[in-house]
């Protein structure tokens, strides 16, 4: 019926229209991005509303408005909704004498980098003896695997880390 639309390119267009089928006036609105690249604000304002987005807690890169423990950019990197708890998530495992973590990425996701880093006492983390290969492509999401070896008796620890450069 209408289409209130985008003024940028970080701020969705807004379809609005009545569905009678049921014999009632039903009203529904979405929310459209209509970005020209996939970008983390072009994702939030998809997303979420300008209260969430305002909202560090909730709608920042850090924030979680779901509560399922993963932070907004993780959800974005993933490609998993940042306002419904899931649990699509890295993968740890510990396979002969290697310790792995698999971990799905958003193939358009491009102004972010995702690594994986191991420590053997939460403090010092490092890249050094990680190996990282994509494991599947479907031609949206690619499966990643970062691999190191098992250290003797130290315990070892693996994370995944999502920056923005």
């Amino acid at each position: 019926q209408g289409v209130a639309e985008s003024t940028n390119v970080n701020v969705p267009a807004v379809p609005v229209w009545i569905d009678t089928r049921t014999g009632n006036p039903d009203p529904f609105v979405g929310r459209v991005g209509i970005s020209p690249q996939l970008s983390f604000t072009s994702w939030q304002a998809a997303r979420l509303s300008l209260a969430e987005i305002n909202s560090p807690s909730s709608g920042g890169v850090n924030g979680d408005a779901d509560f399922d423990g993963k932070r907004n950019l993780l959800e974005y990197s993933m490609g998993t909704s940042p306002l419904q708890a899931d649990t699509v998530g890295p993968v740890i495992e510990q396979i002969g004498a290697n310790f792995s973590i698999t971990y799905p990425k958003l193939k358009a996701a491009s102004d972010i980098t995702v690594h994986a880093f191991r420590s053997t006492d939460l403090v010092g983390w490092t890249r050094s003896g990680v190996s990282e290969s994509v494991v599947s492509d479907d031609g949206t999401t690619q499966i990643w695997r970062a691999s190191t070896a098992v250290n003797g008796a130290s315990p070892l620890l693996f994370r995944v880390q999502v920056t923005q450069p």
